[in-house]
């Protein structure tokens, strides 16, 4: 079977010879047929080079200082399934501001100057995901690393679409002493 590349898509495209062209194969050289085309160049798919692509998935977010939510082993598949697994969620911290989200269940921005403080938060939530009322928000894939995050004035974020206050957020990293540090 012959294969040529065709200069009009890019140099080392590979086609298979088009119908009505008779192929006589001289070392690269195809001659043209009954309807007099001009000759084509042909390549063997051994001769040309090798294209390897790498495909990197970087989490999707704001520039900035990125701390991973964390994730409890058997809500990892559930969570990424729904759209909310590690790739699209994230704390991203910048001069201006604080960047959570969790997929497309929750998304807030909080202004740096509103952070009031940041803790290490000592108690157990038996709850996973997005959850939250009267201001007061838990934002977690896993029950350790959890850090509340307080802010006054509150702040704008969106949870499932719905926008509400944000007065306290609670949210589950993998490096908890590491966001501390950065919200300080």
């Amino acid at each position: 079977m012959q294969y040529r590349t065709d200069d009009t898509i890019g140099p080392y495209a590979v086609h298979r010879p088009r119908r009505g062209t008779t192929v006589r194969r001289s070392t690269d050289v195809a001659v043209a047929g009954p309807r007099d085309r001009p000759p084509v160049r042909w390549a063997h798919p051994e001769d040309l080079p090798e294209v390897v692509a790498e495909v990197v998935e970087e989490p999707v977010g704001p520039p900035g200082r990125r701390f991973a939510i964390r994730y409890a082993v058997p809500m990892l598949p559930l969570l990424t399934l729904l759209g909310a697994g590690p790739r699209r969620s994230g704390v991203w911290v910048t001069a201006e501001g604080v960047e959570v989200r969790m997929g497309w269940a929750f998304r807030g921005a909080i202004p740096r100057r509103t952070v009031s403080g940041a803790a290490a938060d000592p108690r157990r939530h038996l709850s996973l995901g997005v959850h939250g009322w009267a201001g007061r928000w838990l934002v977690n894939g896993g029950l350790r690393g959890l850090v509340r995050i307080a802010v006054a004035p509150p702040a704008r974020a969106r949870v499932l679409g719905v926008p509400v206050r944000l007065r306290e957020l609670t949210v589950g990293v993998e490096d908890p002493a590491g966001l501390i540090a950065a919200l300080r």
